[in-house]
Parts: C-alpha cells; sequence; structure tokens
C-alpha cells in the first residue's frame, strides 16, 4: 500500500506554572491510502493533541517542539500557516467529538457547509449547495433539500455527527481525522454512526485516524491499533494481532478493563496510580510506577526502544528486548 502520512519524531509539549507537559512524546506514525487507524488510550494519553499537531491547530500554550509531519511528499510543518490554510479541510478533514460546539450556532447548515467547498474547490453558491444537499442525503438526512436550510440547534446528537461527517467528506479529503466522533452518543446512534463512517470510508477509499478510549469500538473499524500512553506509543499492531496477542502491560491492562456480557464473569482489573501529572519528571520508562511487570534497576532508569514482536507489530517495552 502507498503511504499518505508519516510522522517522525513529533513532540508537542504544553507549558504551565506547574512544569512542562510533554503532550506527544517523540510519536513516530504512519498511515496508508485507504487505511484505518485506530488511536487508543485513556484520557489525557496525547490522542487529540497528536491530531490537532497534524493540522497544525495545537491550543496555546501548546507548541511543536520538533518533528516531522509528511503528507505524501511535503513536510507539513515547513508550510506557512497560508499553505496550510489551502490543505486544512481540502487534503485532510477533522470530525470533532461535540458537533454542537463545532458547528456555529448562528449560521445554517448550508452556510456552513458551503462555504469550505467554495474557498478550496472555487465554485459557486449553486454548485456547493447541490454538493451540500446530495452529502446530507448519502449520509441519511432525510428532507435534506429543506433541513440544509436550518440551524444546529434544530438537529438531534446524531444527526449533527452526521452533518459534520458530510461537511468533512464533502471535499472528498486525502485523510479523515475522528476524534471521538460518537462519544456522546447512545449505543444505538453510535452503531450507526460507525456503520456509516465505515461505508464512507470504503466508498471513497479515505485513509482515517480514527481516535477513541474505546477498543470494542476501535476493534469494528480499524485495521491497525496504536496504544498511546502519556504521550508515547506503547504498542502498534494490526487489529486482529493486537487483540489476539497483545504484549504491553498497558495494552494487557487497558484489555482487562473492558466488560464483557458472554462467557463466564469477568473481574475487572485496572492499573494502580495515576498517568504522570504536569510537572511531574519520571526517569525511565513512564509506566514504571504503575507497572505490574516492572524489572527494577531497568524500567526506572532507562528509556525503552521500540522492539519487533511480529512483521507489523511493535511494542516499547524492555520484556521484549531480547525476543
Amino acid at each position: 500500500m502507498t503511504q499518505i502520512l508519516e510522522i517522525k519524531n513529533l513532540k508537542t509539549y504544553f507549558s504551565s506554572d506547574d512544569g512542562v507537559m510533554p503532550s506527544v512524546d517523540g510519536v513516530d506514525l504512519s498511515l496508508n491510502e485507504g487505511e484505518v487507524v485506530g488511536l487508543a488510550g485513556e484520557s489525557g494519553c496525547g490522542k487529540t493533541v497528536l491530531s490537532l499537531s497534524i493540522v497544525r491547530l495545537v491550543p496555546h500554550p501548546g507548541e511543536i517542539i520538533s518533528g516531522e509531519i509528511y503528507f505524501k511528499d511535503c513536510n507539513l510543518l515547513e508550510l506557512k500557516e497560508k499553505e496550510m490554510q489551502k490543505i486544512r479541510g481540502n487534503d485532510i478533514a477533522m470530525i470533532f467529538q461535540d458537533p454542537l460546539t463545532s458547528l456555529n450556532p448562528v449560521f445554517t447548515i448550508e452556510e456552513q457547509m458551503t462555504r469550505p467547498l467554495i474557498v478550496h474547490k472555487k465554485i459557486s453558491r449553486n454548485s456547493a449547495s447541490e454538493i451540500a444537499v446530495d452529502m446530507l442525503k448519502k449520509v441519511g438526512v432525510t428532507g435534506a433539500e429543506k433541513r440544509i436550510h436550518e440551524y444546529p440547534h434544530q438537529f438531534s446528537g446524531g444527526q449533527r455527527q452526521r452533518i459534520m461527517i458530510a461537511t468533512a467528506l464533502s471535499l472528498n479529503p486525502g485523510i479523515l481525522i475522528a476524534d471521538e466522533p460518537t462519544t456522546a452518543l447512545d449505543v444505538s446512534i453510535q452503531a450507526q454512526i460507525l456503520k456509516l463512517l465505515s461505508d464512507l470510508q470504503h466508498e471513497y477509499n479515505t485513509s482515517t485516524i480514527f481516535i477513541s478510549h474505546d477498543l470494542g469500538v476501535i476493534a469494528n473499524i480499524a485495521h491497525k491499533v496504536v496504544i498511546m500512553y502519556s504521550g508515547w506509543i506503547v504498542e502498534e499492531a494490526d487489529t486482529g494481532e493486537l487483540f489476539g496477542n497483545p504484549c504491553h502491560p498497558y495494552t494487557k491492562a487497558l484489555l482487562d478493563a473492558v466488560p464483557t456480557i458472554y462467557g463466564e464473569n469477568k473481574k475487572l482489573r485496572n492499573l494502580p496510580g495515576n498517568p504522570p501529572s504536569v510537572g511531574e519528571k519520571i526517569t525511565g520508562c513512564k509506566l514504571h510506577p504503575r507497572c505490574p511487570q516492572k524489572v527494577k534497576g531497568l524500567c526506572d532508569k532507562s528509556i525503552p526502544e521500540y522492539y519487533k514482536v511480529g512483521s507489523r507489530h511493535r511494542v516499547r517495552c524492555f520484556l521484549f528486548q531480547d525476543k
């Protein structure tokens, strides 16, 4: 498969009076054309900041310290802001977690959907409106011709998310970043949105980064899974491989914390302690204060590298350095 995105040693830090938080701390990640990468981890691990770094929308006081982000053959971090504006939405689109805060309450859906089309595609308002209506129909908004003239508050949560998906895909971007797009929805609507995203991804062959804390959702939609902890990628593998053979202690802990309604009663287990806080300095592996498999004198002193445990399976843990 052809690679469309490559991230190399990306570091995005946030500064405050309490110290510095390395929200993204040396991340390497690749995305192929037509591939869906699931990005998972607990709240605060750096998933959203990584996605915002890709489109260079990290909020103050965050700052991209170093690294490279290649979209095709272009390093996005070297572009001027005007050049980057041509890529946002057009080549790389985002769907945010809460569509109500992403949609402007004082503009109609038509105004919000047609603006990107007019700016990026240089087409007339009428042509943009026709495309917007077609996309709303495609994502299942009934009565699209009339409803496009309504305002965000006149739609339900699931409908607003459909509108966000339609807006993001109307420009046929090469990459779609979906940041927990189903978190605020009930289970039945969640399933509808996931099926819609999956169907549209196949139709448009859009490369997708799907961010979620829900491993069950990621298992159903992703080709490859990436697990983040405290700004690091700690494990990466094809979906079947990761769920069938989890290696990193943190990945195992996440899976142990997932409840199930099948089979024998399963006792849910969780890691003790909390992720590093702002300004907290941890030597060695970032997980070692919480890790049940830490090796004293090694994990608390040295930073682990990535070790291969399969052709497309890597893990950042000393337990695999000799395997």
